[in-house]
């Protein structure tokens, strides 16, 4: 078949080629294993940068897809590759083997290079699916980081590169590039990266991200790195999703309803009980599907309403393939009985031959476990229609729940009903706890910070009465009117957080507020601060430009922003504000030391700073980092052209 790469595919194969170490995250159907062999081929015969070449994989994708890849592309003609899968002399045969490419699975990685007695002489590594290699720990891991160096280039694919969290990404790249981006050791990556989540004193049971640190990672790896999702790139024709409802008679429902109500049913066959909530669901979906496990392990049949209406689609199908998942080992006997009965030939897709057959539309039903099609097994040749013959959970008590917490949300409830599935109420449970905890802490928070505001008000206004005196008499009346502007705003502020902490939800109510006027109001008072600095402040932005954010958190949050600003900076700063589509962005800029890019992250922190020669809380950035989240908004943190940090507010335009 000849080969036409779409746009997305050229631009991979291309940065796979100009690129030693790459990490070419794709998610599934956009072609990985195509481009890589590309790639590979160019490189070995083109530009002579790759020599012998190994590719580690999943078991069923090392033994099948790999080879019929290559077999597939009309271009790829010329490559030749060795699969070692299988007994030990098997894949010593094959690696001995004269070839251009050689195909391992992962699980035998360690054996190859510690117990093979095999020279590891590759100069190119493909890693297909790098995920399974985020844990460092693993043996797999450690026996390839000791050869890692013999690599000159190496080529990490997946999908999936984080699907348990941000952490899964240090042992990743540190097998691309050994540790240059995230960090050669994984302490001081969750250091830098992650605070402790979960934990029962000095025992940490996992951790979350600092504010910031999934774009710093990102940012950190983005060099070595290209990422893609099927969404963006793959036009695919429009799902169909049918839905046969099979109705059991009277008799089987009254079945179903007593193991439901009574977790024990007696039936001619023995006895079927259910010991707990997980029990209980497995074998009611047994019982849906037609048959059931006794309390002894055999099968009873219970009813064969699905496998007549299985007969009925293949029958409507006329000769188009089907492909067939099970989950139980009594569906899959009872599927091929009914197959047999009405003489449709079939297949169960568990060997690479069997696979060969399907993709060649030489088998009008196939036969699946949902379990054994693992990742990178390509069976989209051979059809499109897909019958799940039986699953393994419901959805309807979960949709009533996700209902009800989207109540919750919107604060047309105060709690999770009790009219749950039983498997569901100590989930329920457990949330509602959650939530009146949640209640509880935020009546705290709300009368902690009333009976601040009370407590200053009266201090307060002695200093405002004191200021408004000195006014009268002062010789420096411009001092006096700074102490009452500065009082003013105390007091509008504290005001401002109380109202924001008596919110039930974040998000204030939308509002717009002039740029300009408070800019100057700030900078007026920052210039007699910092009156030595002389520091020059440019403002590049509309005169008119109104802001879509109330005006008090406008003045905390820039205030904030100034004064870091010109703390820091040796003379120049710069606000800037633009409006796009769907959001407003406001920048303040400074010619300071910056932000180094690994202390990002951190300065968000409450308490946390830079600058220690100061007094200050250290919670000024954090502060607005709340401020604007609370606005459907982002705070970036990035280098600025006139040599310091740019703090860069992004609000969604109302």
């Amino acid at each position: 078949m000849q080969y036409n790469p779409h746009d997305y595919q050229k631009y991979a194969i291309g940065y796979i080629e100009s690129h030693p170490v790459s990490a070419v995250l794709l998610d599934m159907g956009l072609g990985k294993t195509s481009i890589a062999l590309t790639a590979i081929n160019d490189l070995l015969f083109d530009f002579f940068e790759a020599h012998k070449v190994l590719v580690v994989a999943p078991l069923r994708v090392a033994r099948d897809t790999w080879p019929a890849e290559i077999e597939k592309w009309d271009h790829l003609s010329d490559l030749i590759v060795s699969v070692a899968v299988g007994s030990v002399t098997e894949r010593v045969q094959a690696l001995k083997a004269t070839a251009d490419i050689y195909v391992i699975n992962r699980e035998n990685l360690s054996w190859l290079i510690d117990e093979s007695g095999l020279p590891f002489d590759f100069d190119t590594v493909i890693i297909d699916e790098l995920s399974s290699f985020k844990n460092h720990q693993a043996k797999r891991f450690k026996s390839f980081m000791r050869v890692r160096p013999r690599v000159k280039r190496i080529i990490g694919m997946t999908g999936t590169p984080s699907s348990n969290g941000l952490m899964d990404l240090w042992a990743e790249f540190k097998l691309l590039d050994m540790g240059v981006r995230l960090g050669r050791f994984i302490t001081a990556f969750r250091n830098n990266y992650f605070m402790p989540d979960k934990r029962n004193g000095q025992i940490i049971y996992s951790y979350k991200p600092l504010p910031g640190a999934e774009k710093c990672i990102y940012k950190k790896i983005s060099d070595i790195t290209i990422s893609m999702k099927s969404t963006d790139y793959l036009k695919m024709p429009e799902l169909v999703s049918s839905e046969y409802t099979v109705m059991l008679s009277e008799k089987e429902a009254e079945r179903y309803d007593e193991l439901a109500k009574d977790l024990v049913l007696t039936i001619p066959g023995g006895e079927v009980t259910a010991a707990n909530a997980a029990a209980l669901s497995n074998k009611l979906c047994q019982m849906a599907n037609g048959a059931i496990y006794n309390d002894s392990g055999e099968t009873q049949v219970i009813h064969n309403q699905k496998l007549d209406a299985l007969e009925d689609i293949i029958e409507a199908a006329a000769g188009k393939p089907i492909l067939v998942a099970y989950w139980y080992k009594h569906d899959y006997d009872r599927i091929v009985e009914k197959l047999h009965s009405i003489k449709v030939p079939f297949s169960k897709l568990d060997t690479a031959e069997s696979i060969r057959r399907w993709n060649n539309k030489e088998i009008p039903v196939g036969l699946i476990h949902p379990a054994s099609a693992g990742h990178g097994l390509n069976l989209q040749s051979g059809g499109s229609t897909l019958i799940w013959f039986g699953l393994t959970w419901g959805f309807r008590g979960l949709r009533r729940l996700t209902a009800e917490l989207d109540q919750v949300e919107a604060g047309e409830r105060d709690a999770l009903s009790e009219e749950h599935p039983r498997e569901l109420l100590r989930l329920t449970g457990s949330l509602n706890r959650l939530l009146e905890s949640e209640r509880q802490q935020r009546e705290r928070y709300r009368h902690s910070l009333d009976d601040l505001a009370h407590s200053l008000k009266t201090p307060l206004s002695v200093l405002q009465g004191v200021s408004e005196n000195l006014a009268g008499r002062s010789a420096n009346p411009e001092q006096a009117q700074i102490l009452q502007r500065q009082i003013e705003r105390m007091s509008q502020q504290i005001g401002y957080q109380l109202q924001r902490a008596s919110l039930r939800k974040s998000g204030l109510v939308r509002h717009r507020a002039r740029l300009a006027p408070l800019l100057d109001l700030l900078c007026e008072a920052l210039d007699k601060v910092y009156r030595d600095k002389r520091v020059r402040v440019e403002r590049v932005f509309d005169a008119q430009l109104e802001v879509p954010i109330e005006q008090g958190a406008l003045l905390e949050l820039l205030g904030n922003l100034l004064e870091n600003a010109y703390r820091l900076c040796l003379g120049s700063i710069r606000v800037s504000a633009i409006e796009q589509a769907g959001f407003c962005e406001l920048s303040v800029e400074d010619d300071g030391p910056g932000v180094p890019v690994d202390q990002r992250a951190r300065i968000l922190q409450r308490g946390e700073r830079l600058d220690t020669q100061h007094e200050g809380q250290g919670i000024g950035t954090a502060v607005v980092k709340d401020i604007i989240e609370s606005f459907g908004g982002e705070l970036l943190l990035e280098d600025s052209d006139l040599g310091g940090a740019a703090f860069r507010v992004r609000l969604p335009r109302s």
